[in-house]
């Protein structure tokens, strides 16, 4: 099993159950040479980081394979019992779920800081995936349908018969908070992870 970061819209349409789909930029990002095909259940593609093919050809592999489990970080916060010292962790919050305070938690003392993903612990997260299916694409290849899945909300039809919002816009801007080294006007290789909630033991 291995961790994997998701942002807090990102954990808020899992809990939904409106996400099913991640894509991740594969890295290095390469000047392709070989479209990346399945070998034995892992992704491969053979790539140069030029077009002119003058570095060795070098292979990619993508990180994740089919039926394996991915325990899902998240931005958090401890929390502590007061008066005891900040040691005696009793619980943590995490970010997706709102803005919370002292009271909210009748004698416990929230934390004053959110940390970063990268440092949750095992024990503290709550949601285990996995992984369905592993492919390629460019990301500007999502269509409507893909951007649904990756948790962007369904339009709703308006009075006038038009739809709310198109998703792929949707879709765009949340890549390029998330993407700022590869935004969407660059097109980058990614890696398309589809997924399920796990059940049964974490």
């Amino acid at each position: 099993m291995k961790p994997i970061i998701m942002s807090a819209e990102s954990v808020r349409a899992i809990l939904d159950g409106r996400k099913t789909q991640t894509r991740r930029v594969i890295k290095p990002q390469p000047w392709w040479i070989e479209v990346p095909h399945e070998t034995g259940g892992v992704w491969v593609g053979r790539y140069s980081h030029d077009e002119n093919i003058i570095n060795p050809l070098q292979e990619a592999r993508c990180p994740y394979t089919v039926g394996q489990r991915l325990w899902v970080r998240e931005k958090w916060r401890p929390v502590y019992m007061t008066p005891r010292p900040r040691t005696e962790e009793l619980s943590v919050v995490q970010y997706a779920d709102g803005s919370f305070n002292r009271d909210d938690w009748g004698g416990c003392k929230v934390g004053e800081t959110w940390r970063s993903p990268i440092f949750m612990p095992r024990a503290f997260s709550r949601i285990t995936l996995e992984v369905t299916g592993v492919r390629t694409e460019r990301v500007q290849d999502i269509d409507n349908c893909g951007a649904i899945a990756e948790g962007v909300p369904p339009p709703r039809m308006e009075p006038c018969g038009a739809e709310s919002h198109d998703s792929v816009q949707v879709y765009l801007e949340w890549w390029d908070k998330l993407n700022p080294k590869h935004p969407w006007a660059s097109n980058p290789w990614v890696w398309v992870v589809e997924f399920a909630v796990a059940g049964g033991d974490r």
